[in-house]
């Protein structure tokens, strides 16, 4: 059973995430709404796979700065350990999945909502075999 933590700063969708990659992917999950804590739990805790809101609230921070989730991704792919990382947004557009790619250093893209559940846990299931 693979680890991954959610960050998402939506709650329905935090819980949707965590009831589609717990109970039907099979997989334990710990589900955060703000960086700080998530970076935090990930020092003692580590996860295998992350899935990361790109377009995180206005309030969220991490040491102390304002951040999005690309910053966050970029702040977790600098680790010496770093997991995989799927990002999400619903504001999808034309050349942003290279782009956010490219910006980030994430593993993989998926724009909200996620029309194909089964193709998305496919992609997890590819992001933890490798």
């Amino acid at each position: 059973m693979a680890e991954i933590v959610i960050l998402e700063d939506n709650a329905l969708m935090r819980r949707y995430l965590a009831d589609l990659l717990g109970q039907v992917g099979g997989h334990a999950v710990r589900a955060y709404a703000e960086p700080t804590e998530m970076a935090h739990e990930l020092e003692s805790a580590p996860a295998d796979l992350i899935v990361l809101d790109i377009g995180l609230g206005a309030t969220a921070r991490l040491h102390g700065q304002r951040i999005d989730g690309i910053g966050v991704c970029q702040h977790l792919k600098a680790q010496a350990t770093a997991p995989a990382v799927i990002l999400l947004t619903a504001h999808a557009f034309d050349g942003d999945e290279a782009r956010f790619l490219e910006q980030s250093g994430a593993d993989a893209y998926e724009p909200k909502p996620i029309r194909d559940e089964d193709g998305f846990l496919g992609r997890v299931a590819g992001l933890l075999a490798s």
